[in-house]
């Protein structure tokens, strides 16, 4: 039992430190993110003043233009990422207040803050704290917050952040859902904080720079299909069919083939009684 216990306590510290791990590490990239942009915001004029003095007139009105592109996606998306915190803490506030667990308020404030602006691991942190306050009133409280965190992360997820996302920084569901799995897999939780506004941003950039062109009237481009065309390729079906080969159609009945004939000349008469 002693080396049991040993084990337990030994596995269970391994893990209390990786834990631990991955919040400083989570809580570092995170601050480091905002001190940029921090740093990018209060010294904004003076840093668009020092890139513009090394580069000519004609490249300054394209430098300032992409520089009101990112700052304006930027922005978009730190709205979202607000609103999105704003409807947590109230869901999960409902939540507890309908559990009737202690401080609630503060508790939906931290759910809504970390799992926003917490990339990777925020989701688990912010549902941890709840959980174990309510597991000191009710265990059976525990599993129902349990439960709420991860019905309503799903619905987060893959209902209401791809519509927010796409209304504030103007972007596909599809892509910006892609483009957090792609930030994820590239540079960890930093490329999942910054994929969206950075594909924004370079959306942004194709659509001011990039050549379009009027698009067709084909039913095609529309994902419709012209049933003049349908019925043509018919007609042209039926016509190939009556005009295939003769060899291999049945013989009339009533004549005779020959063995090597080819159905012009090689009958021998009618089946009325042949010549006199």
């Amino acid at each position: 039992r002693s080396d049991w216990l040993r084990n337990y306590v030994q596995n269970s510290a391994t893990g209390v430190l990786d834990v631990s791990a991955q919040v400083l590490g989570g809580l570092f990239q995170l601050l480091t993110v905002l001190l940029f942009s921090f740093y990018f915001a209060a010294d904004g004029p003076r840093l668009r003043r020092g890139l513009c003095s090394v580069l000519p007139p004609a490249r300054q009105a394209e430098v300032l233009r992409a520089w009101e592109i990112a700052v304006d996606k930027t922005g978009g998306y730190l709205y979202s990422r607000g609103l999105m915190a704003l409807v947590s803490g109230v869901a999960h506030y409902i939540l507890l207040e309908i559990l009737e667990v202690p401080y609630a308020p503060a508790l939906a404030v931290w759910v809504g803050l970390v799992s926003q602006f917490i990339p990777t691991i925020g989701t688990y942190l912010a549902g941890a704290l709840p959980m174990l306050i309510a597991f000191t009133v009710n265990p059976w409280y525990a599993l129902w917050v349990l439960i709420f965190v991860v019905i309503y992360q799903q619905f987060e997820n893959y209902v209401l952040q791809p519509k927010l996302t796409s209304k504030t920084v103007d972007i596909h569901p599809a892509v910006a859902f892609g483009s957090v799995i792609a930030g994820t897999a590239l540079l960890g939780a930093v490329g999942a904080l910054i994929a969206i506004p950075a594909v924004a941003t370079l959306q942004a950039f194709l659509g001011a720079y990039v050549k379009r062109y009027a698009v067709t009237d084909d039913p095609r481009v529309h994902g419709r299909r012209d049933r003049r065309s349908v019925s043509g390729t018919s007609t042209r079906l039926r016509k190939l069919w009556a005009r295939r080969p003769e060899q291999g159609r049945p013989a009339p009945e009533g004549t005779e083939r020959t063995e090597g004939g080819d159905g012009t000349g090689g009958t021998e008469g009618t089946g009325d009684g042949g010549s006199s």
